[in-house]
């Protein structure tokens, strides 16, 4: 098995996105969009560098910023304004008169011009020399943020019947327009959740940017806990945008995992082991790893899928020199429980697969064996090389990455 470590003339347009601040008005809000609009509508109000609304164009706008007409203080959408000015002196006097026309007309017209947004922005854009009304803007489409406070902190060695706590805080108030925090999950890898909550919709929507939401759990670590716990906070707002925070607490000195591997012909197996063990403090080393199996394939007319993965774990041995930064380690006990694969082709589902993975392969044994740690501790190997046997036409890849837990 190979081993390797790893330590010319351009017409520019002015876009303006239309509104002033909004002013509270209280109410139930939902965003309307005209009916049977998919995108942007184009609007031929100006001609030339004038700034004087074409009159049949400019009643094709205001037709359809009615129909887009919503209570609250919801936006209505975004208006954009090219202009084909020549002259750069001009370009932005030009949009700016052209959009303080066309909001003073709807205003005009009983529609409040202040729902719609009001940013500015230039971009190349050839000729063009109109107006774009887009009722799709106003929605949501920022991603939520999350913080999460893990105590003790991610990376720190726990012990089984430990208590981990999170406590998480979620914003959705980029501006005052986001939908808001609709939920909060705390769950475990493996598990199931030590923490949910779900958050009625802001009201009124629109007035002011929705309210931070705070959520705290607490999960105590198992009696025979995995090789590194892995928790993990998730945040959806109601437009469907999430944010989330994984934490991992390893069992042992060091943690990390290995990537694998088998690439055959018509398709592959894969997973990832989860890696920890400790140190005595009189160079032996003693841990354990354990992850997942995946497979599939695909030939002509079939394709096999795994349905559930097949599990695989081992304990581990070795030696580790803190003098000349070496470590070697050794997978002994090995253990596999066979996962269920579905074949389409023939109708099969549930058929047993697996459950060996790389564990018995000389490649896993060369991969751990002669390790080199490095200044901060961390440790990286990966190599690849045919499977065996070598009737099964596989090539076995693998990567190695480990760290030392902070004291």
């Amino acid at each position: 098995m190979a081993r390797s470590a790893r330590f010319g003339s351009v017409v520019c347009a002015i876009v303006f996105v239309a509104s002033a601040a909004l002013i509270g008005v209280a109410g139930s809000a939902a965003l309307a969009q005209t009916p049977g609009t998919a995108g942007p509508i184009t609007f031929n109000l100006f001609t030339g560098d004038s700034v004087v609304l074409n009159p049949k164009e400019a009643q094709r706008l205001i037709d359809a910023a009615r129909k887009a007409q919503a209570p609250g203080q919801c936006p209505l959408g975004r208006l954009t304004f090219y202009s084909s000015e020549r002259d750069p002196l001009f370009q932005e006097a030009t949009a700016a008169a052209r959009r303080d026309a066309v909001l003073q007309y709807l205003n005009g017209q009983g529609i409040d011009a202040s729902r719609f947004f009001a940013d500015a922005a230039f971009v190349k854009d050839g000729k063009r020399n109109d107006v774009e009304l887009d009722l799709n803007a106003g929605r949501d489409q920022t991603a939520p943020t999350l913080d999460v406070t893990w105590t003790p902190p991610k990376g720190t060695k726990v012990k089984a019947n430990q208590r981990i706590t999170a406590k998480a805080v979620a914003r959705d108030d980029t501006n005052r327009w986001q939908s808001g925090i609709n939920t909060i999950d705390l769950d475990v890898q493996g598990g199931g959740p030590f923490g949910f909550q779900d958050y009625p919709r802001p009201q009124p929507p629109c007035a002011n940017p929705p309210p931070p939401r705070t959520l705290e759990g607490v999960y105590t670590v198992p009696s025979d806990p995995p090789p590194i716990v892995r928790l993990r906070a998730v945040t959806k707002d109601f437009a469907g945008h999430d944010a989330r925070d994984i934490a991992e607490f390893p069992t042992g000195d060091w943690y990390g995992h290995i990537d694998w591997s088998f690439r055959h012909p018509t398709g592959r197996l894969w997973g990832r082991l989860d890696v920890t063990f400790d140190y005595d403090g009189h160079g032996n080393l003693k841990g354990r790893m354990a992850g997942d199996e995946h497979t599939e394939a695909r030939w002509e007319p079939c394709r096999l899928t795994s349905q559930t993965p097949a599990k695989l774990s081992a304990n581990l041995v070795g030696q580790y020199t803190p003098g000349r930064n070496t470590m070697s380690l050794r997978a002994i006990d090995q253990h596999g429980e066979q996962g269920r694969y579905s074949l389409d082709c023939a109708s099969a589902s549930g058929v047993p697969f697996g459950g060996v993975g790389p564990l018995y392969q000389p490649g896993l044994a060369q991969l751990l064996n002669s390790l080199t740690v490095r200044a901060d501790g961390s440790v990286e190997a990966s190599g690849e090389g045919p499977a065996t046997p070598a009737s099964a036409h596989a090539t076995l890849h693998l990567k190695l990455t480990l760290r030392r837990i902070q004291d």
